[in-house]
Parts: structure tokens; sequence; C-alpha cells
């Protein structure tokens, strides 16, 4: 639960900003973009993801079926450019799931980052663009206290303060054979505090347990791929790795708390219709690869942009 968790967490794009002279890449579903929003400027983007988890990933990276669960989410990001070389982003999310017949409703982490454009893409040089983003996660979710009888339909968080970094690459490329096209890199790392668990929680716990933990790191990269079609339409795509760390047992309880490391592969294809550089709407579908100790689902994804 907690993978899927933070998979919600890592997705997002953000400013639409290129060489006039070239095609609006406005993003992919998935990958931070490369470019701070101007100075002044606001951009506002709601995220709207519809969730089947249909299976899991066991230690051998072997798919086991089960009964398929279903998960809504809600993703809201808010941009404010403050200098050429800063901006400022705040996220905010909330969760509705169906697991087993439980239905719950819970807001989920928080995060603030702050962004750092060290380079910009140039026409005729080699360099692309270079961003920095260093920022907090939350815990404004709920991850323990848990009802035994919601399996878990009623976490939303990780409860730990968690520090990210990372790290942005795009590069616009205008091939003389093709359209132009744009790839954007991103790696990323979550660095978490420790947290204490009371009861059941998404790390495991047993009615009137209380224990000390400390979350595995978080870290992976995506491949965010762009390529202009006819008029103002963009294929879009992201190719995706995420790897989180065993968490460590502190103190206290111990049987039954506790998760091994895992990681996964996903894929998220789709469509962006830009109606100027201020103004996109994009839809597709993201869903799991392969993977170990993950969770296997399928999500459709809807998103708007606006620039203010």
């Amino acid at each position: 639960m907690r993978f899927i968790i933070l998979l919600g967490a890592m997705t997002c794009l953000w400013g639409r900003h290129q060489h006039s002279s070239d095609p609006i890449f406005s993003g992919t579903l998935l990958s931070e973009y490369s470019r701070n929003t101007p100075p002044g400027k606001v951009e506002v983007e709601p995220f709207l993801f519809l969730k089947g988890l249909y299976g899991a990933y066991d230690a051998s990276w072997k798919k086991v079926d089960r009964k398929t669960e279903f998960a809504v989410q809600w993703l809201q990001e808010i941009e404010v450019g403050i200098s050429r070389h800063f901006d400022f982003t705040l996220m905010m999310n909330a969760f509705v799931s169906w697991i087993g017949g439980q239905k719950s409703v819970r807001w989920g982490d928080m995060q603030t980052w702050l962004g750092i454009q060290v380079y910009e893409d140039k026409k005729g040089s080699w360099m692309p663009d270079v961003r920095v983003i260093v920022g907090e996660k939350w815990p404004t979710g709920r991850h323990d206290r848990l009802d035994p009888d919601k399996l878990q339909a009623d976490a939303s968080g990780s409860g730990a303060f968690e520090t990210v970094l990372m790290g942005v690459l795009g590069k616009i490329w205008r091939p003389s054979w093709s359209r132009p096209w744009k790839s954007t890199v991103n790696v990323w790392y979550f660095f978490p505090m420790k947290t204490t668990i009371h009861g059941s929680s998404i790390y495991g716990g047993v009615p009137g347990g209380r224990s000390v933990v400390r979350p595995g790191k978080f870290y992976g990269a995506d491949l965010g791929l762009e390529y202009s079609l006819i008029g103002n339409w963009e294929l879009i795509g992201d190719l995706r790795y995420e790897h989180e760390d065993a968490t460590v047992v502190l103190s206290g309880v111990k049987k039954g708390v506790g998760e091994g490391s895992s990681e996964q592969f996903s894929f998220a294809p789709g469509f962006a219709y830009n109606f100027d550089d201020s103004f996109s709407v994009y839809a597709g579908v993201w869903w799991s690869l392969a993977g170990r100790n993950a969770e296997a689902f399928a999500s459709g994804v809807f998103t708007v942009y606006k620039e203010f």
C-alpha cells in the first residue's frame, strides 16, 4: 500500500515554455517539467487517477492475480514563479478507496518544493534544460490506527517527514527527417525520517501495539518523451522505474511490523492537446509492467493545465 501511495505522490508535470519557433511541448503524464514557472506566473493543474489494483508481484517478480480493487485519487498542484531561477510548488491530494467492499475517503500527504533553474536549453546548443528540485513531504495523510476491517482502504500517507531531492533534464530535438520531439529525464530520492506507529498501519502492526520504524528510502527515474503531431496534438509517454528500501523497526513491537524492499517498472502513454502555451488537456493510461513486492495496477489519468 505504501508503494502505491508513493506512486501517487510522484505523478506530476510542470511549466510549458520553450522556443517560440517550436511546437508547444507541454509535458508528459508523469515527468516533472524541465523549466520553472516564469516570474509572476501561477500554474494550476488538477489530476484525476482512476486506479484498478488487480494483483501483486511477489518477491520473485511473479504476478499473482486477485480480485480487482479500486481507488480514485485527486492530486492538485500549484506552482508559483518567484524569479528567473526559482519557483515554489505546493501539492495536495485525496483518496477514495474501495478494498474488499470497504470504502474510505482520506486526505493524503502534502509536498512543498523549491525549483532551481540551473540552465535553459538553447537552440543550436547541445546543453539541455537543467532543473534541481529540493523539498519536503509532510505527513498529513493517515498511516496508522487503521481499521483492520477496511483492509488498509483508510490508509493515505507514509506518516513520516521526507526530504525530496530531484534532478530534471530536458532537451528539444530537431532532426531534419522528423518533426521536433522532446525528451525529459527525472531522477529522484526521498529521505524519510523515523515515525511512530500505533496499532494497525501501512507497515503492519497489531491492535494495541506501538513501534518506531524508519521507512525505506524511495528513489527512481523517469524517461518522458513527447512527439509533435499534426496541429496542437502531442503523443506522449513515460517509462518509469521505482525502488523502495526495506522498512526498519527501531523499537517496540517487531512481530508483524516492517516491509521488505520493493521495485517496479511502469509505462504511461497518452495524448495532449495544447490550446496555446498556457492551456492544455491530457489523457492517458498508466500501468505496471513488472515488479517485486509491489502492486499490479492499471490507471486512467486525466489532467488539465492552466497558467495565469
